[in-house]
């Protein structure tokens, strides 16, 4: 704590967090203030990350407010979506990947068989879901009788990624399925197949972490390569 014109200011050593900004308030809000602020954090503190916490200790103790004001979020700004299609185990490794990075998540499909308990919330067929710029697609099983069908209508809608997991001896076949719908060659390059960054992966968790880390690679622009080379 460093004083300073009468008034208590406090050496958080180091930078807020990215976001957050000081709001000041005199010492004469009162008791009321200590009082309230004192019965809130009896709940409040355990949940609260360090940094927020520290400051709002700071303001109640000493008057002297350091009370985060975290940026204003827009409320009709839809979260990212992972649209996974077909129930596998990269599908459900690749959410939880996604999920850890502020993605919803989605699962098609419609064999009922396949679906487990943790596999909600899911829908049976893609034109249930009303896709938008800020969903991605990504079909998991290239052999689904309805592959061909789901990723002709994920790339003909305003969806801003779309993949397929797929072997490369395997890919034209599938490419070639899609201009037989009728798609051009515009909305064929659309679909990153093999999706994925090549990561050697074989396992379901190792081939979902390669899809997930070339989907936040394209939310940034980038291309997923080292960044030392």
């Amino acid at each position: 704590m460093i004083a300073s014109g009468g008034k208590a200011e406090f050496d958080l050593c180091g930078p807020l967090p990215r976001g957050v900004t000081l709001l000041e308030a005199s010492a004469g809000t009162g008791k009321t203030f200590a009082i309230a602020g004192l019965v809130a954090l009896t709940w409040a503190l355990p949940a609260m990350p360090a940094a927020v916490a520290v400051l709002t200790v700071c303001a109640i103790l000493f008057g002297h407010a350091a009370l985060p004001r975290l940026p204003a979020s827009d409320p009709h700004r839809r979260a990212p979506r992972l649209v996974v299609v077909s129930a596998t185990d990269v599908a459900r490794a690749l959410r939880a990947h996604l999920r850890l990075v502020g993605y919803d998540a989605v699962i098609v499909e419609p064999r009922a068989e396949r679906l487990v308990a943790s596999d909600e919330p899911h829908v049976e067929a893609i034109d249930e879901l009303e896709l938008g710029t800020s969903d991605v697609v990504v079909l998991t099983d290239h052999d689904a009788p309805y592959a061909a069908t789901v990723l002709a209508a994920a790339a003909r809608s305003p969806a801003r990624f779309v993949g397929m997991m797929s072997s490369r001896r395997h890919v034209v076949r599938h490419l070639d399925a899609l201009r037989a719908l009728g798609l051009s060659d515009e909305e064929v390059a659309r679909v990153h197949a093999p999706v994925g960054l090549d990561i050697g992966g074989r396992s379901a968790d190792e081939i979902a972490l390669s899809i997930a880390a070339g989907i936040v690679a394209d939310d940034h622009g980038r291309g997923g390569g080292w960044m030392d080379r």
